[in-house]
């Protein structure tokens, strides 16, 4: 079977080689590795031509700068693939990432495999590996685990994706910034019958300036209420869904926002109105957790007094 690799690549040069090496050594051969540099300013598209040139696995599309849910979009267009993986140019892997996540789809005969992560900053491992289990999900299963701490997560980068529960349909929403990659997923595991999920860690997840917003708030973060709502929209009326686990994980992140948005002093009054008018979006009984449910109490009762309280706890 022939495995796709899309990578979004914008001003990657200083992290890309070892992104790119680490994918043309996989112990999977049958791979077709799309890059699709997306208005890069530095070297990473003269980069990816050399990869090209050296192995006629590798595909590069030049295109201007949209935005890495733009850039994805355009990979999906142009796979070949049965199966089909998201890498970020920064990141590695394994070199049996893609064969082992294969395997696990054919072994338990599932629509998506899933691996385990190293979380690294400075070359050190951030995540504690819990101890080694291989587990199947039904799609409703996994929707209701999706937002576990120590779960798998919403990311792309560490699953692998049969191309029919992707479609023609399912695509990245482009003004959707943050969390679109947990409404994707969120799609792709609606469309699936069976999930597998091994928690051993093949993907390299780097943490590193470029990656890391110093602002805890932005404009584009405030998207990632966008896409939890849609999610929500999507999945609320089904009894196998546990919807409030959602609900509170939207509330959350509207508080979050909120919160940086009076310590960062900004000053886009339509933006405050918008994330304070979110506090009675859903019932406070919705909530599942203590902090979040005693947080938007709070906030709507005074938000200075939650600010108050909230930075001296942070």
């Amino acid at each position: 079977m022939l495995v796709s690799i899309i990578i979004p690549v914008y001003n990657a040069e200083k992290f890309i080689a070892k992104c790119l090496d680490s994918i043309k050594n996989q112990t999977y051969k049958n791979l077709e590795i799309i890059l699709i540099n997306d208005g890069s300013t530095d070297n990473s598209g003269e980069i990816c031509e050399e990869y090209c040139k050296s192995d006629d696995r590798f595909k590069v599309i030049h295109k201007k700068n949209g935005g890495v849910s733009s850039a994805r979009n355009l990979g999906l267009s142009k796979v070949s693939g049965d199966y089909i993986c998201f890498i970020d140019p920064d990141d590695w892997i394994e070199a049996d990432m893609i064969e082992h996540l294969y395997e696990l789809t054919q072994k338990y005969n599932c629509d998506m495999g899933i691996c385990g992560y190293y979380k690294e900053e400075n070359k050190t491992i951030l995540n504690k590996n819990s101890n080694r289990e291989i587990l199947t999900y039904s799609k409703y299963d996994a929707l209701n685990k999706i937002l576990d701490e120590e779960g798998f997560k919403g990311f792309l980068w560490n699953k692998i994706f049969s191309k029919k529960i992707i479609g023609k349909n399912t695509r990245f929403v482009e003004d959707i910034h943050f969390c679109e990659d947990l409404l994707f997923v969120t799609q792709c595991i609606l469309n699936s019958s069976k999930i597998v999920y091994d928690n051993k860690p093949y993907y390299h997840y780097i943490i590193h300036e470029n990656n890391v917003s110093k602002s805890k708030y932005s404009l584009k973060k405030t998207t990632s209420l966008d896409a939890i709502e849609k999610i929500i929209d999507l999945l609320d009326g089904n009894e196998q869904i546990q919807i409030n686990n959602f609900k509170n994980y939207y509330m959350n992140m509207n508080i979050s926002l909120l919160m940086n948005y009076i310590k960062e002093n900004q000053s886009d009054k339509v933006i405050y109105d918008k994330l304070k008018n979110n506090l009675f979006k859903y019932n406070i009984n919705d909530m599942t957790t203590k902090s979040v449910k005693l947080a938007c109490l709070l906030s709507r009762i005074n938000i200075k007094g939650c600010y108050f309280i909230w930075n001296k706890i942070n």
